[in-house]
């Protein structure tokens, strides 16, 4: 990604995905000298935490995948696929889902925004909100975590979804440089 150029200097943010890590440097151009590198500010936090929370929102996705399509077979036949999306964002059955969409379109949203560096400690909020959710934390939304149990009891591809997003909520530090 190509910064604007400050000066007779310009920044350039380079990030790539190498062994599931995000690395990122920053390289600086100079007229009519050679290029140095220099580490960018936060570069190694920010790739840990951003890596993972891209694993987290790949297992979330997974799980969400799952949820509505036990809620569906629940609820009965379905017509198309937009039918299902009206559904799924309207309809009272499925609305106790929305405050899990809700958190993970604000998570990709964040992971999407390139520009800016996460703060250190943003990956431990997000764990700290899905945990809310989903558990362990025994503070949460109980509304929500009875529907959820209840489908964690009656769908097997949910309980390994549900592991699987354990996991990858267990390896986000519970707090800053923990």
């Amino acid at each position: 990604m190509v910064g604007r150029p400050r000066g007779p200097h310009h920044y350039i943010k380079i990030g790539s995905a190498i062994g599931g890590t995000l690395l990122s440097c920053g390289l600086n151009f100079m007229k009519g000298t050679s290029m140095t590198t220099q580490p960018a500010p936060h570069a190694s936090a920010d790739a840990t935490e951003r890596s993972q929370l891209t694993a987290l929102a790949r297992g979330l996705r997974d799980l969400h995948k799952h949820l509505i399509h036990v809620e569906t077979q629940y609820f009965g036949p379905v017509g198309s696929p937009l039918e299902l999306l009206q559904l799924v964002t309207n309809h009272p059955h499925f609305a106790w889902l929305q405050k899990l969409s809700a958190l993970m379109a604000q998570m990709d949203e964040r992971l999407d925004d390139q520009d800016q560096t996460l703060a250190p400690g943003e990956a431990a909020t997000f764990r700290r909100a899905f945990e809310s959710l989903i558990g362990p934390s025994e503070q949460g939304d109980l509304e929500f975590r009875a529907r959820y149990n209840a489908l964690l009891h009656d769908a097997p591809e949910i309980v390994m979804a549900h592991g699987a997003v354990r996991k990858l909520l267990g390896a986000i530090a519970t707090a800053p440089g923990a």
